[in-house]
This record gives structure tokens, C-alpha cells and sequence, in this order.
């Protein structure tokens, strides 16, 4: 009876011998790059990270062959007046300036270093706290598991984004989590778990049972290998990265609020408010007539030698005021552009001085 199927003496050449055919083993990177350099958008891929790390390490030389001012360096006189508009990208500024006069194309190339960092700092986190809790809970199971788990599940329960936007409030000015404190904290947990199998053992032995001698030396690098995990990556934290850096930058709570912004509805509203005890007649008489500010408000406290100058009519729409002083109040000007008695005034406000805006 033939079933149809071929053996391998079928296929090969006549007079081959069976023992002199070998298998050539491959390693595990050719089998990983045999996959790769046959899907197209991996390969895309690598080469697109592989450009932007090389434009991050070349930042500054980049600048320099490109012309490019440095990335802090703001330039007023180049800001679309009068309310200081972003410049639109010239021969002088590619892809023109931010509302501060910064260049553009600088704050994009050395802007690649930030988002390496974060990204490679993230990731190492990641893989030390993940892999060193999931060796221990893979290891010890039981409560230990149980206890984990739970903890985990705490923590997934939190709201992302809100939890984000807690960090990003309470960082916005100096930024937190300096790395070397973060380093040597996860220093210490390090070595305090690297001591927790060593005193569970003398432990065992203290009670009159095998204690050291039940431990094998592979259970030994099971039961040391999160704890070194975690102490190497503090060390690492700590010794190259510096007290200067830290983990959540002050420019974080931007990225945030762009995140909030492109996930929200394209139309909101955002209303303050604030209850005075007067009647609306008094408030609007305080604020429609600009001589009146100088009496309340507080910018006017700032400077009192503050040069002020008046135009059009004494009060409502129309009215403007000038005004000019320190560098605490600098220079400007308001116009009242709609006045409506008992409900609301519309205002612009034009800065010349220290920026214009």
C-alpha cells in the first residue's frame, strides 16, 4: 500500500549517503535576523530609530553645520509684532521660532536626547522592577504571590492619565524624583532583598532543619538574582546619571496637557468665577473707567512711579491706557474694545516690554 509521501532516501540524489549530511544549527540572533530582513516595516522601523539616535549623539554639531541658533537662546526682534507671534520659518530660523524667539529646528534636535532618555530610562525601570517582583513571586509563590498580585492590581486600578496629571502637577516646577536619590533607594531595597533568602536560610538552620545545607547553588542564583537586579540598576541611577537629573522634568505636565487636549471633545469651555460683595453697577464702574485701576489693582503697587497715559474717552468702549515702568510691570498697553453697562467689558492687552505679546 503507498501512502504517496516521500522519504528522504526518495529526494536526494542517487548515491548520496545518509551519514555524511549535516544539520547546521543556527544561533538565536541569525534566526532573529532571518525574520527581520524579510518584514519591510520592521526594517523601516530600525533604521528610523537607528537615524534618530545618531541625530540626538550629533545634536550640536548638527546645529552648527546647519546655521541654527542654540536652543535657548530667544530673539525678540525676530517675533511677528504687535502681539509677538511665532516667526514663520525663514533662511535664518528652517523651521522658524516658538513664541519666545527660540529656534526651532535646535529645540527638535536636541529635543531627540530628552525622548532617548525618557525612553531608555523607562524601559530600564520597567525591566528591573518587572522582571525582578516577577522572579520573586514566580519563586517563592504562596503569599508571597498572592501579595504581589494584589499589590499590582492597586496599582492598575489607578486612572493613567489622572495619575500622570498628579505627577505632572507636583513636578512642574523643579521636576522630582532626583536620580540619585531614586538610585540609592533602590539601592537599599536591593540589598535588603539580596538579605532576605540569606536570613531565611539561617533561619531554617536555627530551628534544627537543613537551613544552608537544603540550598542548592542554582536556588542560590534564583533566590540572589532580583535583589542584585535591583541594587545594580541603583547603582547605575546613581553613579552615571547625577544628582542634577531627574526622573519627571518640569516639562512634563506640557506633554501632558497635550495628551489631555487631543484626547478631549475640539470644543470646550473654561469658566472662573468670583463672588464680590458689591453690586454689579459698583464692579463695572471700577473696571469700565482705566483711571479707576491704579486704586485696586495690584500691578499698580508693583511701580508707583509708573508712567501712565490716557487716550479717547474717559470710560467704556474706546478708552485706552498706556503704561510704563520697572521691570516688574514693564511696558504696555490696554484697549477697551466692548462695554456693555452692568454686564461685561472686553479688553486687549498688548505687551511691549519685557516681551512683546
Amino acid at each position: 500500500m503507498s501512502t504517496g509521501l516521500e522519504t528522504i532516501e526518495d529526494v536526494l540524489p542517487e548515491g548520496t549517503a545518509l551519514q555524511s549530511l549535516e544539520i547546521a544549527a543556527r544561533s538565536p540572533f541569525e534566526l532573529f535576523w532571518r525574520r527581520l530582513k524579510h518584514d519591510k516595516f520592521a526594517l523601516g522601523a530600525l533604521v528610523f530609530i537607528g537615524l534618530l539616535i545618531l541625530i540626538a549623539l550629533l545634536a550640536g554639531p548638527l546645529v552648527k553645520l546647519f546655521g541654527a541658533h542654540p536652543p535657548n537662546q530667544q530673539n525678540s526682534k525676530v517675533l511677528i509684532l504687535p502681539f509677538g507671534d511665532a516667526a514663520p520659518p525663514s533662511g535664518s530660523y528652517w523651521f522658524g521660532t516658538d513664541g519666545l524667539g527660540r529656534d526651532v529646528l535646535s529645540r527638535t534636535l536636541y529635543g531627540a536626547r530628552v525622548s532617548l532618555l525618557v525612553a531608555f530610562l523607562a524601559t530600564a525601570l520597567t525591566v528591573f522592577i518587572g522582571v525582578s517582583l516577577g522572579m520573586i513571586a514566580g519563586y517563592y509563590r504562596g503569599w508571597v504571590d498572592s501579595a504581589l498580585s494584589r499589590t499590582m492590581d492597586v496599582m492598575l486600578a489607578f486612572p493613567v492619565l489622572l495619575l500622570a496629571l498628579g505627577l505632572g502637577a507636583a513636578c512642574a516646577l523643579k521636576g522630582c524624583l532626583a536620580t540619585d536619590s531614586v538610585g540609592r533607594t533602590f539601592a537599599v531595597i536591593g540589598v535588603l532583598i539580596l538579605l532576605l533568602p540569606v536570613g531565611l536560610a539561617g533561619l531554617s538552620q536555627l530551628r534544627g532543619r537543613a537551613g544552608f545545607k537544603a540550598v542548592t547553588r542554582e536556588d542560590w542564583m534564583l533566590r540572589l538574582a532580583p535583589g542584585a537586579m535591583i541594587l545594580i540598576g541603583g547603582l547605575i541611577l546613581t553613579l552615571i546619571s547625577g544628582s542634577k537629573k531627574t526622573l519627571i522634568e518640569p516639562g512634563l505636565p506640557v506633554v501632558i496637557f497635550v495628551i489631555v487636549v487631543a484626547l478631549r471633545s475640539p470644543d470646550f469651555r473654561i469658566e472662573r468665577s468670583l463672588t464680590m460683595m458689591a453690586s454689579p453697577a459698583t464692579v463695572f464702574a471700577q473696571v469700565n473707567d482705566f483711571h479707576k485701576w491704579e486704586a485696586w489693582s495690584p500691578w499698580a503697587k508693583l511701580d508707583p512711579k509708573a508712567t501712565n497715559v490716557f487716550d479717547g474717552p474717559a470710560a467704556g468702549t474706546g478708552a485706552s491706557f498706556h503704561w510704563a515702568g520697572n521691570d516688574e510691570v514693564g511696558e504696555g498697553g490696554m484697549t477697551n474694545t466692548e462695554s456693555r453697562p452692568g454686564e461685561f467689558i472686553r479688553i486687549r492687552l498688548d505687551f511691549i516690554k519685557p516681551m512683546p505679546g
